[in-house]
């Protein structure tokens, strides 16, 4: 049976693989600059976290008996009641902290007193660095058995300290066991260095003895850092707070944020939060070593490209619904694209320092930026931003570099990968010009919005460009097809007729009236929408159970492909299928199977659920109410 998860986190830490069947944590990971990617400790083949009940002299199963729910929608709690406990765990990353906490509550609904034991294991085989792939660092895992106080810490050196992990109690009362593989540690000294084919196991225990009718609350606090002395930090801090008033703090932090629909349906209400904060913390983070907001596809290593940037998977799909949630968020997000992104706009795929990753140009991707500024100066009316260092210079490099992609004698520009990232035959695609087209027209409006007159003949020459852009996709971008005359998906301007039907929901000609390209009652695009929902089209999926568009990089229904009908005005086909299809957990993903609706391709799609949460927003969002003038 397939592993189901739920994965929390905020700007620091990630818990990606939360597994539902028992509440361990298999990863916990951290965004880090100096190695471009994330970096987590694992267990290896066992989880590197695992809670344990004890009641009397017998423990309290957990595997197969948990129910779930997620807290504000996104803390993920699970219960279980089996006689003679009830027993309530919640799982949270207070915002801004570089830690995490697990609470544990438990009444006793027997007749008699109990004891019951709390105990968390870590289990640690590696630290493990992902970018796209997932592989395990060579260097010394350290059990520093007393930091500054009585406490231990796990910390990872390759020479130098990289990332350590601490608990800390509640309490005096708690106690701490030891082993190296399978046999017992006491350590005499400050710190012991494990073998590499060998697992620590930390064993954390918090116990209590309970009445009939007594209820008990332990929280188990963990603070990560670069070293020992970071992360004990964090944990101790926790501590001092204490773990009600951060899970309040934190509950009162996701409230604020949460959204509502107009349908009043709390499923779709679920739906849109989960895959906001999704697309909040595992979309965009801050780095633990140089404290950077940077932004990525997915810090979940079930995503098979995660921790690595796109711009388009940031600005087209991601950055939507964080303007939308949290604008002074958006606003680091789109200052660390004009930063250490800027110079690699529109490469395929880059590190988060901003150096290239996989190279290969992308249209696509080049106009991504410019459409995401114009509607974050729209939105916040934030114009001090354009002064920002690096904004005047990628506003120019659009400028002097577009025109290189042109064709010599036709107003289309090229590219070398389509939106899903896969090579094409033809270079001239439909979908990657209305985005030209869109970026012209946002630059024009960027420069009006600053109201200077020395700009005029700028936004003038945008605007022709614009036009003769718009002119030339309706004449070389047009054919007949099996519905009529209608938007091919590619042509090849200088073969005279040569063109490709074809649409991937990454870049979608059903998203052209979203761009303000034409209107849904357009018949070109009335009839290219037509052909792509028709059993014509051999991606449609059309009579399957979960009916969505695909396409060959992904050949099964996208969860991308839902959100493109949603803002192409096909409301109830979207929702028939955002309703009823599991994804991941409830979390989008790639694609999903045609008959059962679960995750397909690519689990964990961060932006792709930041896209999702957007798209539920942007069409059935409940808006503030604007007062009328008198």
């Amino acid at each position: 049976m397939k592993e189901s998860y739920f994965p929390t986190g905020n700007e620091y830490v990630a818990l990606p693989t939360l597994r539902a069947r028992d509440g361990a944590v298999e990863q916990v990971n951290v965004l880090h600059m100096g190695v471009n990617g994330l970096l987590a400790f694992s267990g290896g083949s066992t989880p590197f976290l695992t809670p344990r009940v004890m009641v009397n002299d017998h423990e309290f199963l957990l595997e197969g008996h948990l129910s779930w729910e997620r807290e504000a929608d996104w803390l993920p709690k699970f219960q279980v009641r089996e006689e003679p406990l009830e027993l309530e765990g919640v799982y949270f990353c207070p915002p801004g902290e570089r830690g995490f906490v697990l609470s544990l509550r438990a009444t006793n609904v027997s007749l008699e007193q109990l004891y019951c034991g709390f105990a968390v294991e870590l289990s640690w085989a590696s630290l493990l660095h992902s970018i796209n792939v997932t592989k395990p660092l060579q260097g010394d895992r350290a059990l520093v058995a007393k930091t500054w106080e009585d406490m231990p810490a796990l910390e990872f050196r390759c020479p130098a300290p990289l990332l350590s992990i601490a608990p800390y109690p509640p309490d005096k009362s708690s106690r701490f066991f030891f082993r190296k593989g399978l046999q017992a540690l006491n350590p005499t000294g400050r710190e012991t260095l494990m073998d590499s084919n060998e697992n620590l196991l930390l064993h954390w225990l918090q116990s209590k003895d309970l009445k009939p009718g007594e209820t008990w609350q332990a929280h188990f606090y963990f603070g990560l850092g670069l070293d020992e002395i970071g992360a004990f930090a964090t944990a101790r801090e926790f501590q001092r707070t204490g773990g009600r008033k951060l899970r309040q703090e934190t509950v009162k932090w996701l409230e604020a944020k949460r959204r509502v629909t107009t349908t009043k349906d709390p499923r779709l209400d679920s739906l849109m939060n989960v895959n906001a904060f999704f697309n909040r913390f595992y979309a965009t983070g801050v780095t633990i070593d140089t404290e950077e907001t940077v932004c990525l596809t997915s810090r979940s290593p079930r995503y098979y490209v995660s921790g690595a940037y796109w711009d388009r998977d940031t600005l087209l799909w991601s950055f939507p619904s964080v303007l939308a949630l949290d604008p002074p968020w958006a606003q680091k997000i789109l200052g660390y694209a004009f930063t250490r992104q800027a110079a690699n706009f529109g490469v395929h795929s880059r590190y988060l320092s901003g150096t290239v990753l996989e190279p290969g140009f992308e249209l696509d991707e080049f106009c991504a930026p410019i459409i995401a500024l114009r509607s974050y100066l729209e939105t916040t009316k934030d114009m001090v931003f354009l002064s920002r260092p690096g904004v005047r210079e990628s506003l120019d490099r659009f400028e002097r570099e577009l025109p290189k992609k042109k064709h010599p004698k036709k107003d289309l520009y090229q590219t070398w990968l389509l939106p899903s990232d896969d090579p094409w035959p033809q270079r001239y695609v439909t979908y990657d010009n209305v985005l030209v087209w869109r970026a012209l027209m946002d630059l024009a409006q960027i420069y009006r919005m600053e109201k200077n007159k020395l700009l005029a003949p700028k936004i003038a020459k945008l605007q022709r460009q614009a036009n003769l852009v718009k002119a030339a996709i309706i004449r070389y971008c047009v054919a007949k097809g099996p519905k009529g005359r209608m938007f091919v998906w590619s042509v090849d301007l200088d073969k005279k007729g040569e063109h490709m039907l074809y649409d991937e929901p990454p870049g979608s000609l059903l998203l052209l009236p979203r761009y303000g390209f034409c209107k849904i009652s357009y018949p070109l695009w009335k009839r290219t929408r037509d052909w792509i929902y028709s059993p014509e089209y051999r991606y449609s999926f059309t009579g399957k159970p979960y009916e969505e568009v695909g396409c060959g990089h992904a050949p099964h229904p996208w969860v991308l492909a839902s959100v493109n009908s949603l803002l192409a005005g096909q409301k109830e086909r979207a929702l028939k299928f955002l309703k009823t299809a599991p994804m991941d957990n409830g979390i989008a993903c790639e694609s999903v199977d045609e008959n059962t609706g679960e995750a397909a391709t690519g689990e964990a799609f961060a932006t792709c659920a930041g896209f999702l949460a957007y798209g539920l927003w942007h069409v059935l969002g409940k808006k503030p109410k604007v007062k009328k003038r008198r």
